[in-house]
């Protein structure tokens, strides 16, 4: 006979006699490991260092009640395990505190009860993998479901964002971006105009020059940039410790270092990255080229927002119905951890 069980351990404590050895041997012929000991200390360090699926106790063995305090001790170090009361007498004081403490069933220590008793501790085993495996499978396809949800928002937010890079693609007046607030912190007057010279205030640019560092600590702290241009070389402080603050101070603000390597020749740096951002020309116009990419940008990361609302519009029965199957699914673990003996 195959048995598919989590554990085929058993724990057997009563006394070795001819009644004993003929349990472990009818649970043996059906391939079970049967561990059979009488000395409490032995007990407990079994029961807390290995996994029995089910203790099976003589009721006065090697103490009168012994098998009670064994059913709150495996209800404290091994909750899983089974617990069986072999009664020598007829106690009904016994038998209802059993019960009370958890076991699963208490039978006369009788020859013709062995039968009964085998079949139970075989169901009691049974039941354990089944319950493993019902626990095994809600996890696991609780998590898939978890894992097929995200697909879906996420490939709706990709076809969203792919209609959207479309739309940029072929051709976005700039009008119709959100509007983009730019820090320019320079004690040249020459880029910011040539810059706003390109981009208008009408297409909703919107420009803050400052010559001074200081000045431009003052107004990120009472206003929001979405860009800030920052001179390597200011009059009164590094332009890097500029930036440094900017972005401890604003972490969504891009920031972009710019440099004159002469009279007509700019070089812009990515702050984040320090790395050089070629540039079509050497004129102010190739600057504001990069801030429109940049409002693009921007405004396409802006648009995931919409996305996810969009997707509880278009599947507002299915969310419902999904979010009703989730309290269903942890209301349903956390009855079973509370009712685990």
């Amino acid at each position: 006979m195959t048995l598919q069980f989590l554990s085929r351990e058993i724990l057997l404590v009563a006394s070795e006699d001819e009644r004993s050895r003929l349990l472990v041997g009818q649970l043996e012929a059906i391939g079970f490991m049967v561990t059979m000991n009488s000395e409490p200390n032995t007990i407990k360090d079994l029961l807390e260092h290995k996994f029995f699926a089910v203790a099976v106790f003589e009721l006065d063995t090697p103490a009168v009640d012994f098998a009670l305090n064994m059913l709150d001790f495996i209800a404290k170090v091994s909750p899983q395990t089974h617990g069986f009361v072999l009664a020598t007498r007829e106690s009904f004081h016994a038998a209802v505190s059993s019960y009370r403490k958890g076991a699963k069933d208490v039978i006369l220590y009788e020859m013709e009860n062995f039968p009964y008793l085998v079949d139970c501790v075989v169901k009691s085993a049974t039941r354990i993998a089944q319950d493993q495996d019902r626990d095994r499978l809600l996890n696991e396809m609780n998590t898939v479901h978890k894992q097929f949800f995200k697909m879906m928002l996420n490939m709706h937010i990709r076809l969203m964002e792919t209609e959207t890079h479309l739309r940029y693609k072929e051709g976005v007046g700039m009008q119709e971006l959100p509007p983009l607030n730019i820090l320019i912190v320079d004690s040249e007057p020459t880029l910011a105009a040539g810059i706003m010279d390109h981009l208008s205030g009408e297409e909703g640019w919107s420009f803050t020059h400052c010559t001074w560092g200081s000045e431009a600590l003052d107004h990120v702290a009472s206003a929001n940039f979405q860009v800030a241009l920052v001179g390597k070389h200011l009059p009164d402080l590094p332009g890097s410790m500029i930036s440094s603050t900017i972005q401890s101070t604003s972490p969504s603000t891009t920031i972009l270092m710019f440099d004159y390597r002469g009279a007509a020749e700019i070089s812009l740096y990515e702050c984040s990255t320090s790395q050089e951002i070629p540039l079509l020309g050497s004129e102010p116009a190739a600057v504001a080229e990069k801030l429109k990419d940049i409002r693009a940008s921007i405004a396409s990361k802006s648009q995931k927002e919409e996305h996810i609302k969009s997707f509880k519009a278009q599947n507002y029965d299915f969310l419902q119905k999904y979010s009703r199957l989730k309290n269903k699914y942890a209301k349903l673990m956390e009855k079973s951890a509370d009712n685990e003996p």
